[in-house]
């Protein structure tokens, strides 16, 4: 049971650690305003091109069963900025909470 919770923990971390540095990147690439780009000359022969789109759709399906969607770098983003703007309306009403019971407070100390 300790072997699994220590397994759960570790696995946690690499993702988190994995999602800050994805994070990291995609914001570099905005703020060079650039994005990724293949070299001309790297282009495939279609037999394996084939075979690679059915890995990847091997791949995808694979990931989907375990309920992981493959995000772009666009989407990611939105993503990240929904969860920081709600995080951030959270800590505004908060601020506005602990204001109004440092006022309530105050005026049961002036009582």
């Amino acid at each position: 049971m300790a072997t699994a919770s220590i397994a759960c923990a570790v696995l946690q971390y690499a993702f988190n650690e994995l999602s800050i540095v994805r994070l990291k990147y995609i914001s570099k690439l905005k703020e060079e305003n650039r994005t990724v780009i293949t070299m001309p000359g790297s282009t495939m022969p279609k037999n394996s091109s084939d075979s690679v789109s059915t890995g990847s759709s091997a791949w995808k399906t694979f990931l989907g069963a375990l309920g992981v969607r493959v995000m772009s770098d666009n989407e990611y983003l939105d993503k990240m900025r929904r969860t920081r703007d709600g995080y951030l309306k959270r800590i505004a009403q908060l601020e506005v909470q602990v204001e109004e019971e440092k006022r309530a407070a105050e005026r049961r100390d002036k009582s």
